[in-house]
């Protein structure tokens, strides 16, 4: 089978991105992590700097292809990983420094379980259609990553991964794939 989902690599997707995904008939992008700027991390030495997803949507989009940041009316649904802000935007940086950092993700780290959960019931809260997961699959085996590189790491993984699905599965969350959530959403 074709691909018909992407996620862009160091989270590098742009308007050019954006095109050739539709140039090659992909249907959906998870790429965008909504209030997230990557303009610290450089990519190739003398290359560009990361995109700013600061402003960005939440929930999902059909892109505008000359902005991503604009709803749009091309046929590639934005899924954008779901990350909670912590705090106002004019606050994030100084709180950051005491406070930890801006934002939660849904993605497992190895110490935020219970903070998973509370993004999880964020998103409900926030009435969004789609939460969506990150994980690695490296990061599934002992040493697959940094993040978990031993055998009682994954473990830890696994157990925090029981509780998350445990807790969405009790909040009426219903597992999709993005190709599911893209038949469901419809093009405009």
């Amino acid at each position: 089978m074709r691909p018909v989902s992407h996620r862009a690599g160091r989270w590098g997707f742009d308007e050019r991105i954006a095109r050739a995904l539709v140039d090659a008939g992909y249907q959906v992008d998870c790429s965008v992590t909504p209030g997230v700027s990557w303009r610290h991390c450089g990519g190739a030495p003398g290359g560009r700097v990361g995109p700013s997803f600061e402003g960005f949507a939440h929930e999902p989009y059909f892109l505008d292809l000359a902005d991503i940041r604009r709803r749009g009316t091309s046929p590639l649904l934005e899924v954008p990983v779901t990350i909670r802000p912590r705090y106002p935007r004019p606050l994030a940086r100084v709180l950051g420094r005491v406070a930890g950092p801006p934002c939660a993700w849904l993605r497992p780290d190895g110490r935020n379980g219970r903070r998973m959960r509370e993004v999880v019931d964020w998103a409900l809260a926030e009435r969004l259609p789609v939460v969506e997961f990150m994980l690695h699959s490296s990061e599934l085996m002992p040493g697959g990553s940094p993040t978990f590189p031993s055998a009682e790491a994954i473990e830890r993984l696994y157990a925090d991964l029981e509780a998350l699905f445990a807790h969405v599965a009790e909040a009426g969350v219903r597992g999709a794939t993005l190709s599911e959530v893209r038949a469901a959403w419809g093009w405009p």
